[in-house]
Parts: structure tokens; C-alpha cells; sequence
């Protein structure tokens, strides 16, 4: 037996040529200035914390016992909040460009 589709998976499917060029620029988008935020951000915090321990130069060792402090687990929650945010603002962006088909949406504006 083949497995039906459900009708709405159809309507779906029939919608995604309308959005394609906005959702590509708004992924597009979005990871750039992900990109160009998160690491350097995080990498800038990072090196802050383990600078305030008076080490300027640590080995893998060391590093697995900052994170086991106090600051590092703060800085590993913070930094994976971080990412989850990110992540829900890249999602809230994608359902707004498909949430009607009567209004558009820029690409643009949702960034800002």
C-alpha cells in the first residue's frame, strides 16, 4: 500500500516556491551576522576569564579545570543561552517570512 500524503503537506509543498528566495537571503543573512557576532564575541569573553585567573596561556588540561570553576561553567551556560537564543531568533525569522503570503516580509527588517 502507498502512503498517502496529507493535504496539508501539499498545501506546503505548493507555498515553498513563494518563500524560497526570502528564506535563502534571510539564512543567508542570518549566518553572517551570526558568524560574524557569536565567536569572536565568545572568543574575546573567554580569553577575559582565563586572563582574570592570572594565566595567559593555558594547555588542554588547564582548560578542562577553568571550566570546571565557577566562571567557566557561567561562561559555558552563557555561551550555550547564547547559541539557543540564536537559534529561536533564526526560527522566529523563518516563520515570519511564511506566516502569510499576502505580507511580505524583508529581509532586512527582520535582521534589525
Amino acid at each position: 500500500m502507498i502512503p498517502t500524503v496529507p493535504e496539508e503537506w501539499r498545501e506546503a509543498f505548493r507555498v515553498v516556491p513563494v518563500f524560497r528566495r526570502q528564506v535563502v537571503g534571510f539564512q543567508i543573512a542570518f549566518a553572517l551576522v551570526a558568524g560574524a557576532l557569536l565567536p569572536p564575541g565568545l572568543a574575546w569573553l573567554l580569553g577575559h576569564l582565563i586572563r582574570s585567573t592570572g594565566d595567559y596561556a593555558v594547555s588542554t588540561y588547564d582548560l578542562v579545570g577553568f571550566f570546571l570553576t565557577v566562571k567557566g561553567l557561567t561562561f559555558l551556560v552563557g555561551s550555550a543561552s547564547a547559541a539557543a537564543a540564536l537559534l529561536y531568533l533564526e526560527l522566529t525569522g523563518l516563520l515570519l517570512i511564511t506566516s502569510d503570503a499576502d505580507r511580505p516580509v524583508r529581509t532586512l527588517a527582520l535582521l534589525r
